[in-house]
């Protein structure tokens, strides 16, 4: 047994004493930490380490009952099983928050509408306009209309952060969109844009990678465990 699952049951029986509970909580809390951090994958957002923490939370109930003989099981297997039941909730969508799903509907957008963007002085204008390519900054630079619908349903506030907080919307100090200049026909405007980093379209963050999931940019994931 390793040692961040040495548990006190043969040091401590348990005897109702403040100082065992004590000790109890502190090797519980700690276990539980510990088996959060091994779970989490990268770039994970508050919604999701919080269902994880209370997958931790099972898992070290189900060390506590192998140590106090409750379950012929090892450790080894408890861990497994969480990581399976783990992996299976990331990968379903209804478990994914809101923003998300928004960030995961402007990628799609995106790949499926090429032509609804601008590109730098393109002598012709899309009959559906969502937005400008800036290929020098490699931004997509959508309007408030088209980032509304790539959004598709989804809170668009809530989308904008989310991407924010991967890394891939670039904003003005505490607002989520930002002047940017576009070229149209040889005229140069100041518009207000969700400036989403093109990289996004390369990247798997929401993607299966072989059997363990990526939350995070394309090659992160699940360190060993």
């Amino acid at each position: 047994m390793s040692n961040i699952t040495q548990l006190p049951a043969k040091q401590c029986p348990w005897d109702g004493s403040f100082s065992c509970l004590n000790s109890l909580s502190n090797m519980v809390k700690t276990l539980i930490n510990s088996k959060t951090k091994a779970l989490l994958p990268v770039n994970a957002i508050p919604e999701q380490e919080r269902v994880i923490r209370r997958m931790a939370l099972v898992e070290v109930a189900g060390i506590l009952a192998i140590e106090y003989d409750i379950l012929p099981f090892d450790n080894q297997e408890i861990h497994a099983a969480i990581k399976t039941i783990t992996h299976a909730w990331l990968r379903g969508g209804a478990s994914l928050p809101d923003g998300l799903k928004g960030a995961m509907a402007v990628k799609q957008f995106m790949q499926r509408f090429p032509a609804r963007f601008y590109h730098d002085n393109s002598p012709y204008m899309p009959q559906q306009l969502s937005g400008y390519i800036h290929s020098t900054k490699g931004l997509h630079l959508f309007i408030p209309d088209g980032f509304r619908e790539a959004c598709n349903g989804y809170d668009e506030q809530a989308t904008a952060k989310t991407l924010k907080q991967l890394g891939f919307l670039q904003t003005d100090a505490e607002r989520l969109q930002t002047k940017q200049t576009v070229h149209t026909h040889g005229e140069a405007r100041r518009i207000r844009v969700y400036a989403v980093k093109s990289d996004l379209l390369e990247d798997d963050f929401v993607e299966p990678a072989n059997t363990e999931w990526a939350l995070g940019q394309a090659g992160r994931g699940y360190e060993n465990q």
